[in-house]
């Protein structure tokens, strides 16, 4: 049997080991990805910025020191009395010029990392409220990747219809903002001032690769190694076996 050929016949038992370690990588326990919440005061009901006919969404750019898998985004907003706006869209998006590193320009509309609608049916009671949105743990964001999220309505805000306001952080985090223009499919991003950041904690799972799977892939790979030796071995002639004296 050739080396090739114990290498094709072991390919089948390598693959499954790196698929496993693969969807292994991740499931560690629930932590915070990004905070800019005070455990005292998590936000500021008297500051913030707003969605309406003008603005159609709203956006703050963060970046996470370690990989993990987003579980759920929390934020806070005051709806004002107003009886039905729709649904709520909340968006992570990749920046304009993500190839540029340490720069920030603005969210990029077809970079979308991951969306979720989240359905709302009683807008009257959210004055000054919280939202938990789930992102299911699949969306893996990585370290040194200037990432933002966005939230928006899928409807238009009327003209002279307070808008829905994004209260801001009080642990006194600065930065740019970004505004959106238009809707759907005619929107574009923008930034839109220097100030306090939105108040958002990003939940999820830290991405860690469980030891077993490292394990198994390891072994796989070194029963490979193991057999092509005993093979090339066996392969040698006597008569190869040159005596030096």
């Amino acid at each position: 049997m050739t080396i090739a050929t114990l290498i094709r016949r072991s390919m089948p038992g390598m693959l499954a080991a790196g698929l496993l370690w693969l969807f292994s990588t991740a499931a560690s326990a629930t932590t915070v990805l990004f905070e800019n919440f005070d455990p005292e005061a998590p936000f500021a009901p008297t500051f913030g910025l707003n969605i309406w006919s003008a603005c159609t969404g709203r956006a703050m750019p963060f970046t996470v020191t370690e990989a993990g898998y987003v579980a759920y985004v929390q934020f806070p907003v005051n709806n004002w009395g107003v009886p039905d706006r729709g649904n709520l869209v909340v968006e992570i998006l990749l920046d304009h010029d993500a190839a540029t590193p340490g720069f920030i320009s603005a969210p990029d509309p077809a970079a979308v990392v991951q969306s979720v609608t989240q359905v709302v049916s009683n807008w009257a009671d959210m004055n000054t409220y919280t939202f938990n949105v789930d992102f299911g743990g699949a969306t893996l964001l990585q370290p040194g990747t200037v990432y933002w999220l966005a939230i928006s309505l899928d409807q238009l805000v009327p003209v002279g219809v307070p808008g829905l306001t994004w209260w801001s952080n009080t642990v006194g985090q600065e930065g740019p903002t970004a505004a959106r223009a238009g809707m759907p499919p005619d929107t574009f991003w923008y930034l839109s001032r220097y100030d306090d950041t939105n108040a958002v904690r990003i939940v999820g799972a830290v991405a860690t690769p469980i030891p077993g799977t490292l394990w198994l892939l390891g072994s796989a790979l070194g029963a490979v190694v193991v057999r092509i030796a005993r093979r090339r071995n066996a392969a040698v002639h006597p008569l190869d076996l040159v005596a030096v004296g």
